[in-house]
């Protein structure tokens, strides 16, 4: 069994058995949303297909804590009090070292300086 994780409207996809479809093609070239989107697919699928009912659980919070943290501040506020940094530390963990990836899409944005530590 195939299954593809894809942006809406991609092409060439007849192998795959099932078909996973993130957002739009994104103006942006850091394509955060459909990277995040495909992070998400994957750990429902997982989740479905180990019957995690916690990690089903706490996925469906995700939406909510995101709306929490985003609604903190507006995005202008957001970008005022960053704006006139020279450099950007991020920190991270995981198996794929989240600080790392945010160190790229920073630097993919706006093309500032920006360093990782996992």
């Amino acid at each position: 069994m195939g299954v593809a994780i894809t942006g809406k409207g991609a092409d060439g996809l007849a192998a795959a058995d099932y078909v996973l479809r993130t957002v739009d093609q994104e103006a942006s070239a850091c394509h955060t949303a459909s990277y995040t989107t495909a992070l998400a697919l994957l750990v429902a699928l997982a989740t479905a297909m180990g019957q995690r009912e916690d990690l089903h659980h706490e996925m469906e919070e995700i939406p909510d804590m995101l709306a929490l943290l985003l609604g903190q501040e507006s995005w202008e506020e957001l970008a005022a009090r960053f704006a006139a940094r020279r450099r950007y530390w991020f920190v991270g963990g995981g198996q794929h070292g989240n600080g790392v990836r945010g160190r790229l899409k920073m630097s993919e944005a706006n093309y500032a300086a920006a360093s990782a530590q996992l």
